[in-house]
């Protein structure tokens, strides 16, 4: 595929007392790991056609999906996959009548499973980081529910 030449815009509203402080912020929230101005207006320079992207969903990264599981976790407490309800564990391999399984979720590491032939034959202790960016997100879908259940059991506190 040919390389295209893209004019990218990005544009915010900022109040500063001069244009060079109005830049300055502007870049401090581009740079900033956690900011959701992540919508750009790209342009091709040949055909003039513009297009509208937003990358906030692409940037959700293993890191912040970490952050945030800890954080739920830390208000609400460990869970397991079975208080959720889940269709499914998220797997970190499967091979024949062999799976390994994540069904218990703490502050800063989870429970794998071993399971062959559908019995359990041994557990390991992994942290977060140690996993899969497809696994985090499993388990970050997982903390959202965890996050749902409590505060609709919470709300009438």
């Amino acid at each position: 595929m040919s390389q295209k030449q893209y004019l990218v815009q990005w544009e915010i509203d900022i109040t500063a007392s001069s244009p060079e402080e109005a830049a300055k912020q502007a870049l401090e929230i581009q740079q900033d790991k956690d900011s959701e101005a992540l919508m750009f207006t790209v342009k091709e320079w040949r055909t003039g056609e513009e297009t509208s992207v937003d990358l906030l969903d692409e940037l959700v990264t293993k890191d912040s999906q970490i952050k945030y599981i800890k954080e739920i976790i830390s208000i609400y407490g460990s869970f397991t996959t079975a208080e959720v309800e889940a269709d499914t564990s998220p797997a970190i391999n499967v091979l024949g009548d062999m799976s390994i399984l994540i069904e218990e979720f703490y502050i800063s590491q989870c429970v794998a499973f071993t399971y062959v032939h559908s019995t359990c034959t041994c557990e390991s202790n992994m942290f977060y980081e140690e996993l899969e960016p497809e696994v985090v997100e499993q388990i970050f879908n997982l903390v959202k529910s965890w996050e749902e259940a409590q505060k609709e059991i919470h709300k009438d506190r």
